[in-house]
């Protein structure tokens, strides 16, 4: 068989991502296809066929996605395409819970990234759950701050959803927030 054409899929992803699709288109004379990835990659699915579908490795799991048609005549010359892993960022808060009453600026909520991905950025969203005003639904930077309101006479709980975002690589963390009303005279 001929060497198989360009892959297609991307050239940077994101560390331990799974369901990342490489392909190829079919070969002539081809009945199987080979295909390899960089040490620390798996391989989850369509090996044999002329696409696949991957999990990558850990930040700098870095090489080549490589491919040979063959039949039982042998096999063809590798099409290799280069991949590079960048780290995902890590996203933490404090406190990941808390209570206040309501009316009551919450404690401040510090966000990090404690694995130090460079150009990390950081972004918020709140939940509309129950009848809480006083704060914007979303918000970026790395504090949360603000004043809660319960509109009704029952506890009402809020989440905040934290992204980290450095370059195309994201993950989250929720912090939770129950807002207690102030008793009736």
């Amino acid at each position: 068989p001929s060497t198989p054409g360009t892959i297609t899929g991307s050239a940077t992803v994101c560390a331990n991502t799974s369901g990342i699709t490489y392909s190829i288109s079919s070969v002539a004379n081809a009945t199987t296809y080979n295909w390899s990835v960089p040490s620390g990659w798996t391989i989850t699915a369509g090996q044999g066929t002329t696409s696949i579908t991957v999990t990558s490795g850990n930040a700098g799991d870095n090489g080549n996605v490589s491919v040979t048609a063959g039949n039982v005549c042998g096999s063809s010359a590798a099409q290799n395409r280069a991949v590079t892993v960048n780290p995902r960022p890590t996203v933490a808060a404090l406190p990941l819970t808390q209570t206040i009453c309501s009316a009551t600026a919450i404690s401040a909520i510090n966000i990090t990234n404690p694995n130090s991905v460079s150009g990390t950025t950081f972004t918020w969203s709140r939940d509309n759950t129950g009848n809480l005003t006083g704060m914007p639904n979303s918000g970026s930077g790395a504090t949360i701050n603000g004043t809660l309101t319960n509109g009704t006479n029952v506890q009402q709980t809020t989440n905040f959803t934290i992204t980290a975002t450095a370059g195309s690589c994201s993950s989250n963390t929720t912090v939770n927030v129950k807002v207690n009303p102030i008793p009736s005279v």
